[in-house]
């Protein structure tokens, strides 16, 4: 008799990447898009811009991310994916 296994249930199975939603990962590749060829400075200023004028969507995310178990900031998760991802993509 073979032994039948019990189902995973999402809450025991641990994330080790959390995902962006579509409208934020949209927001980020829009920004990184727009200011793809400004220097170091001009692009840092526009990021704290950025996220100035997006907060309350980027605290919403936050909550999201966190209700979903991860930890971390983040404002540098968004800011690493704008600049390293979506603006050379």
């Amino acid at each position: 008799m073979a032994d039948i296994e019990e189902p995973v249930k999402k809450e025991d199975v641990q994330v080790f990447r959390f995902k962006f939603t579509q409208e934020i990962m949209n927001m980020l590749q829009e920004f990184a898009q727009i200011h793809k060829y400004d220097d170091k400075e001009t692009y840092k200023e526009s990021w704290d811009n950025w996220t100035k004028e997006n907060n309350e969507i980027i605290k919403d995310e936050e909550t999201r991310l966190t209700n979903l178990g991860w930890s971390g900031k983040i404002k540098d998760k968004m800011y690493k994916s704008a600049k390293y991802y979506f603006r050379n993509k």
